[in-house]
């Protein structure tokens, strides 16, 4: 008997929420080319391209200075007397370890950065679609790369696109 009535809440907790879904407005964007065609989108771009290119000049100073003792080691390591030579290599050795040391630091630097820029303009982005989602009464907005299927799902992306021409995107150096 109990096990019954557990089952009849159950049908009728389901049905009320399969009525609720059937109410349920929902949209695609494509996230992609939002995230592309966004404003802030090419500034943060420029930003850290010029950001990796002054990495990579500091990456430029060691590089060189490795490359050099490695030709004089190969060019005149033949009449470098044992100990010279053993010096030079372990110099060589040393330095190759802090130049791997300095870009991997790097390479992780670049990496966290481009996570923030990006989880920053997303953070933007979401933003600006929930207000065109609460403008156009929709309750659920997925992207179009994500959704397998949806039926008399609304495209927000050309709404989101013009919306964009009216925005006033923030300069902020921490994105």
């Amino acid at each position: 008997m109990r096990s019954i009535t557990l089952l009849c809440c159950f049908l009728a907790v389901s049905l009320v929420s399969v009525a609720q879904a059937k109410d349920m407005k929902v949209a695609t964007v494509d996230l992609k080319k939002i995230f592309q065609e966004y404003p802030g989108y090419e500034k943060a771009q420029a930003k850290f391209k010029a950001l990796a290119e002054k990495k990579q000049k500091e990456l430029s100073e060691p590089e060189q200075e490795l490359g050099d003792l490695q030709k004089e080691l190969e060019s005149s390591g033949s009449v470098m007397s044992a100990k010279e030579k053993q010096k030079k290599t372990a110099k060589a050795k040393k330095l190759y370890e802090s130049y791997a040391q300095q870009k991997s630091q790097i390479q992780n630097e670049l990496a966290t950065k481009e996570t923030e820029m990006t989880q920053g303009l997303l953070d933007e982005i979401k933003a600006v679609v929930a207000d065109v989602a609460k403008e156009k009464d929709i309750d659920l907005v997925l992207d179009v790369e994500k959704a397998v299927y949806v039926k008399d799902g609304t495209d927000l992306t050309d709404a989101l696109l013009k919306k964009f021409k009216t925005l006033k995107i923030k300069d902020d150096d921490t994105k």
